[in-house]
């Protein structure tokens, strides 16, 4: 089932593949590799919140998983959420070798989300909503996936006026509290 899922993978045909990793999960739930594969189709496919579940149970399984960590870290970037990526990051230093550690690529996209963050926030305190602008679409080209971002967004264009703007970022997530605010 592992091999089937991998040659579906391989062919882009990320559901299929996601089908197959979780008949072998059935089979045999305590193996690391089939939650890592189904977190990287779920990565691929943009359902980071699945891919995290993924990875965080492979890392359980598994403390030394690297793709556990490498996928939690990057589902955990797409959604905005630094804290928990820094957490894993943490948790990846301590568990997997120095080499892997060394060339997994989203220590640096953690780490310039953070200043993209923090600069916002400096930003908005001192209400320059053009550099907020600035930061957040900055932030959005790494952490695709934060309606967090998109919402402070819509707020900084309705406070500089694009209400055009503003509106069709507020559309993408209609049934949000926060949308609904603005």
């Amino acid at each position: 089932l592992n091999d089937r899922g991998n040659i579906q993978f391989k062919s882009n045909e990320y559901t299929t593949a996601i089908q197959y990793y979780s008949d072998a999960i059935q089979l045999c739930p305590n193996v690391a590799k089939y939650y890592t594969n189904r977190s990287c189709c779920f990565l691929q496919i943009k359902n980071y919140e699945c891919a995290v579940r993924d990875a965080t149970k492979a890392i359980e399984i598994d403390s030394s998983s690297y793709k556990g960590y490498k996928h939690a870290i990057n589902s955990f970037i797409n959604l905005g959420n630094i804290d928990q990526a820094q957490i894993y990051i943490t948790k990846m230093k301590d568990n997997v070798t120095p080499e892997e550690y060394e060339k997994f690529d989203g220590l640096l996209k953690v780490k310039t989300l953070t200043v993209l963050h923090e600069e916002f926030l400096k930003f908005w305190d001192g209400e320059n909503f053009e550099e907020c602008l600035k930061q957040l679409e900055e932030a959005l080209k790494i952490a695709t996936a934060c309606k967090q971002y998109e919402f402070w967004m819509a707020e900084c264009q309705i406070k500089t006026e694009r209400y055009e703007k503003a509106e069709n970022l507020i559309e993408k997530h209609p049934k949000e509290p926060y949308a609904v605010f603005l």
